[in-house]
């Protein structure tokens, strides 16, 4: 049950790869902008990138963490996680640094 989840997960992130290595890098940039620009954007899209931001983070490390706690027990997991970093590397490292960069109401 739990493997055919992962793989579920992983499929559908290898699909959209290539728009989670652009989208939630631009969101940084975006954020990182909202919050250092003379001009910020709209608040309230920033905070929707920044609350999305936050909860992919969330969802993708903590599978990616019962993804390793799994590899203790059944070696196969270590195939899927490599494959889950490589897919969700990127984004995750975009969403890592937008979590510091929570849009402030101006």
């Amino acid at each position: 049950m739990f493997t055919s989840l992962f793989f579920i997960v992983v499929g559908a992130l290898d699909i959209v790869r290539y728009a989670l290595w652009i989208g939630f890098p631009l969101a940084t940039v975006i954020l990182l902008y909202a919050r250092f620009g003379k001009s910020p954007p709209d608040y309230a899209f920033s905070n929707f990138l920044w609350r999305m931001s936050v909860g992919f983070l969330a969802i993708i490390g903590g599978l990616l963490l019962v993804g390793v706690v799994a590899t203790g027990s059944d070696r196969y997991f270590a195939y899927l996680v490599f494959q889950m970093l490589f897919v969700a590397g990127p984004a995750l490292i975009a969403c890592l640094v937008s979590a510091f960069l929570r849009p402030r109401k101006a």
